[in-house]
């Protein structure tokens, strides 16, 4: 499952584990920690006081932690470093806060796991670079493949270009998706060729039927396009990438791209192609290249395909803002399969 980027109100998010960071004292831990906190009710230090103290970069679950008002049944918490300048070990200790709390998800079987946004308030990480390696953190974590992860943020700084995206977005939507949907389509009988209600023969019907020879079929077969992972490692070379560094832009696990390199027809699902045109930053018609080397095809019919398109069009490829859409609309989210 890959790892999805949501702007939300973590307090009212429904998983199976929330991670929160604090400090290795257990009392303080910015707003997002005295936001759990005042939810959870006067029961909360009682629960913290039980677990003592542990070393930056350490984590633990907090017991009876479903008594609590949140909607997680259960919650685990991280010791954070303060951010100096970058040479102190603090993204080391960092990554090793995600770790740490994945392993101990992973331990107590939950699936849905959600997780705050670690060090971008009160521990002076800047936030672009918490974000980075939170998602690098989380990618390479060996637990990547058995949960769902949720990094959970709320950044009042980009509030408003958010919302005005998603009104523009709901637009597109409206102009595209909507108004192709309305239109009436050839009628079912018609399309299979079975004629029209009236008797009328219409499409196959009264034609005469052609024959392939062998010889002629294993002409065709011989003339096959690139397959799609032909494709796809061309379009890294032409880009003049890694393929790590394409794989985790797409929020693809290196396990799924090592089947997908030692495989030349191997067949991915359509998020996951289009999960690596995004990576790639292709235009719509070297995304639907790359799309039909796989089978598919970008359609208006499709609430999914038109949000892909929205945000190719404008040129934004950055694979958790689009999951966040998605995830708003009810679609399939994008990456590891």
């Amino acid at each position: 499952m890959p790892l999805s980027l949501l702007h939300t109100d973590i307090t009212q998010f429904p998983c199976d584990v929330l991670v929160l960071s604090t400090d290795e004292s257990l009392r303080y831990g910015g707003s997002v920690f005295g936001a759990v906190c005042s939810a959870a009710g006067p029961s909360m230090p009682d629960l913290l006081r039980k677990l003592g103290q542990f070393g930056i970069g350490q984590a633990q679950a907090v017991p009876d932690a479903d008594r609590f008002d949140p909607k997680a049944r259960n919650l685990i918490v991280t010791a954070a470093p303060t951010w100096q300048d970058g040479k102190h070990g603090e993204t080391e200790q960092l990554a090793a806060c995600y770790h740490s709390s994945l392993k101990i998800a992973a331990a107590m079987r939950c699936k849905r796991v959600g997780i705050s946004l670690i060090d971008s308030g009160v521990y002076g990480f800047p936030k672009d670079i918490a974000r980075e390696i939170a998602v690098q953190a989380l990618l390479n974590d060996p637990h990547i493949g058995e949960l769902d992860i949720f990094l959970l943020t709320f950044d009042w700084s980009r509030y408003n270009t958010h919302i005005e995206r998603a009104r523009q977005l709901e637009r597109y939507l409206n102009l595209t998706y909507c108004k192709n949907a309305k239109k009436q389509s050839t009628p079912f009988r018609e399309r299979i060729g079975l004629g029209r209600l009236d008797g009328t023969a219409v499409g196959v019907m009264g034609r005469r039927p052609s024959f392939f020879t062998a010889e002629l079929l294993d002409e065709r077969l011989k003339q096959l396009d690139e397959s799609f992972t032909e494709m796809l490692l061309r379009k890294i070379d032409e880009a003049g990438i890694k393929d790590s560094e394409c794989y985790k832009r797409a929020n693809v696990s290196k396990q799924l791209f090592s089947k997908i390199r030692s495989n030349p027809h191997y067949r991915p699902k359509k998020e996951t192609v289009i999960a690596f045109a995004l990576a790639l930053e292709l235009n719509l018609d070297d995304t639907n290249a790359l799309l039909q080397s796989a089978g598919y095809s970008l359609s208006h019919s499709s609430k999914f395909d038109v949000i892909i398109e929205y945000f190719i069009s404008k040129r934004i490829y950055d694979v958790f803002e689009i999951n966040e859409a998605l995830y708003m609309y009810d679609q399939p989210i994008l990456g590891s399969e």
